[in-house]
């Protein structure tokens, strides 16, 4: 039997470790197949992957926003925030879709306030910064692409929680 496997497999091309691999792969795939069968009863109700990434993405929406609440109330002079919207603490219970709960005007804010949204660290920070005293005040928020290291993904991510004013 095993001289009439090394055969075909030899004719397919595979040298005899690569077959004993194959065989050994297909039995255990086998086994697993009619374990699974046998225990039958133990089936698991189907996962909804959408429902579940929804949660995770509000809950790094939660998790993102908490730092940008905080520093808006240690802000000395709040004018590069808009403050009108509503802190963690005072929401309502979380609908599916992600909330914000603050928006940084990116023409006002400093370095230290940018460097609260998510994806952007103090470095990209200070390039905004810098992009922004260079070329003057942004017009609207898709200007923050010009910012070097700020791409169509990385916008998308900031885009709910930046305006120009």
């Amino acid at each position: 039997m095993w001289k009439r496997i090394l055969s075909v497999a030899h004719r397919a091309g595979f040298t005899r470790n690569e077959t004993a691999v194959l065989l050994f792969l297909g039995m255990a795939l086998l086994v697993g197949v009619s374990l699974g069968t046998l225990r039958g009863g133990s089936e698991r109700p189907p996962v909804n992957v959408r429902t579940a990434l929804e949660r995770q993405d509000s809950l790094f929406a939660d998790h993102a926003l908490s730092p940008i609440a905080s520093s808006i109330r240690e802000m000395e002079t709040p004018s590069g925030v808009n403050t009108d919207l509503k802190t963690d603490e005072e929401k309502q219970p979380r609908s599916a879709a992600p909330l914000s709960t603050a928006s940084i005007d990116i023409n006002a804010a400093d370095a230290r306030v940018l460097d609260r949204l998510p994806g952007i660290g103090p470095a990209m920070a200070k390039r905004i910064v810098e992009y922004r005293d260079r070329s003057g005040p942004f017009g609207r928020a898709e200007d923050l692409l010009k910012v070097k290291g700020i791409g169509p993904k990385k916008f998308e991510q900031l885009r709910q929680f930046i305006i120009v004013k």
